[in-house]
């Protein structure tokens, strides 16, 4: 996904003038995106670091990709006064399910975003601690992402699951 974002803003800026990009940057093992989802909640400097990179630039467009869940939702919120379109590509179930990587079949999807229906999903007491708080932080997440005009995804199969959650228009990357 890193080198599409890079070959993206490449294209970017031979239409436009500027393209920046502002994320976490470098690979992740397993506990260390545990680590910064669960303390993602707590990060609030995003939100000062991202309303002075917006209000810098004024960007015609704001093109989202699914890192907020590891650094926070909080500089999602400045969105609201950005004057430009949204874009949000999500490239996993990441929103819509408590534990994407071990989704084998479409059954395991919750068929609602519900507590309840995450819950379901889960078995072991552990798994079922970090399903109530990433279930919490997907819902405020979702609740700061009302301002997105477009949310995209990768394939026919997502879009139904993410029609389920979002206010706005959901299309598949073709």
């Amino acid at each position: 996904a890193e080198d599409y974002i890079y070959f993206l803003k490449d294209q970017i800026m031979e239409l436009w003038r500027t393209a920046h990009i502002f994320w976490a940057s470098g690979q992740q093992n397993q506990l260390t995106r545990i680590f910064s989802m669960v303390f993602s909640l707590f990060a609030f400097w995003r939100y000062f670091q991202v309303k002075k990179l917006i209000s810098h630039h004024n960007p015609d467009l704001i093109w989202l990709h699914s890192i907020h869940r590891y650094i926070g939702p909080w500089w999602l919120l400045w969105l609201s006064n950005a004057s430009g379109e949204i874009y949000m590509t999500h490239h996993d179930l990441g929103l819509i399910a408590p534990l994407p990587s071990q989704i084998t079949n479409e059954h395991q999807i919750p068929k609602e975003f519900t507590l309840k229906s995450w819950l379901s999903s889960t078995t072991s007491w552990q798994s079922k601690i970090l399903t109530v708080y990433k279930y919490f932080l997907a819902k405020i997440i979702w609740n700061t992402l009302k301002n997105v005009n477009l949310h995209i995804v990768p394939s026919s199969f997502m879009k139904p699951h993410y029609e389920m959650v979002s206010w706005k228009e959901v299309r598949v990357f073709t």
